[in-house]
C-alpha cells in the first residue's frame, strides 16, 4: 500500500504542480470576474450558498474539458452527490432507508458518467483539456498510469478537495473582511497582502478542523460500549 501510495503521489504531481497552478490563473480569474456581474449593488446574498455555486463553476471548467458536452451537468452530479452523502451518512438525521437508496442511485449515475467521461477522454488520443483529462489520459509508455477506478477515484477526491472546503474558506475570510473595513482598504491599495489574509483566515477557521466516523453497530472501543450510529 505504502508503495503504491508514493507511486500515486509522483504520478499526480505531473498533473498538480505549480506550472498547472499558473496556467490555470487566467481562467480562474475570468470565471471570478464573470460570476461577480450576476451580483448587484444592495443585494442581499446567502453567502455561503454562493460560494458553493462559485467553486462549482471554477471546479467544473478547471477539471473537466468544457468542449465535452456533459461537463456542466457532470459537475453538478457530483455535488450533488458529495453533498447527499454527507446528509445520508450524518450522525444528526435519522436513518431513512428512502434516501439511501436515492444516494446509492445517484453514486452509480456518477460512475457512470465518470467512466464515460473517461471514455471520451482516452478517446481524444490526449488532446483533452482539463486536470481529470490529463489525470486520466497520463502514460507511462504505452499503458495509462492510472486504472479506470483510480482515475474515478483520484477525480473524486480532486472534486470534493475544490468545493466545499474552499467555499467554506472563502466564506470565513469574507466574513473576516466585512468586520475589519482598515484592512479592506489596505487589500485595495495593497494586493499583495491577499496571500497573508487568506493564511490567517485559514489559521483561525479551518475549513475542515476535523473528520468523524459513525458507527454502524454496536461495539466497543478501548472497552467503552458504542451504540450504532454513534458520532465519533
Amino acid at each position: 500500500r505504502r508503495q503504491q501510495h508514493d507511486e500515486h503521489q509522483r504520478l499526480l504531481m505531473h498533473v498538480f504542480n505549480n506550472r498547472s497552478v499558473e496556467a490555470m490563473h487566467e481562467t480562474i480569474c475570468a470565471g471570478l470576474e464573470r460570476f461577480v456581474r450576476g451580483w448587484s449593488y444592495n443585494q442581499q446574498i446567502s453567502l455561503l450558498e454562493e460560494m458553493r455555486r462559485l467553486t462549482l463553476e471554477l471546479s467544473g471548467s478547471l477539471l473537466f474539458d468544457q468542449r465535452y458536452s456533459e461537463s456542466s451537468s457532470l459537475a453538478a452530479l457530483a455535488r450533488k452527490y458529495f453533498h447527499m452523502r454527507r446528509d445520508v451518512t450524518s450522525a444528526v438525521n435519522p436513518q431513512d432507508e428512502t434516501r439511501r437508496t436515492e444516494l446509492i442511485a445517484l453514486g452509480a449515475s456518477l460512475d457512470e458518467g465518470m467512466r464515460k467521461y473517461i471514455a471520451w477522454c482516452r478517446d481524444s488520443g490526449g488532446s483533452s483539456e482539463g486536470l481529470l483529462a490529463k489525470l486520466t489520459c497520463l502514460q507511462v509508455g504505452n499503458e495509462y498510469s492510472f486504472s479506470e477506478d483510480e482515475a474515478i477515484a483520484h477525480g473524486n477526491v480532486t472534486f470534493i478537495s475544490t468545493n466545499e472546503p474552499i467555499a467554506v474558506a472563502l466564506t470565513w475570510t469574507l466574513l473576516i473582511l466585512s468586520q475589519m473595513p482598515d484592512l479592506r482598504r489596505a487589500l485595495r491599495d495593497h494586493a499583495q497582502l491577499l496571500n497573508s489574509v487568506v493564511n490567517e483566515s485559514l489559521r483561525l477557521f479551518t475549513p475542515n478542523a476535523l473528520m468523524s466516523r459513525i458507527t454502524t453497530r454496536d461495539t466497543l472501543l478501548s472497552g467503552i460500549p458504542l451504540p450504532a450510529r454513534c458520532e465519533l
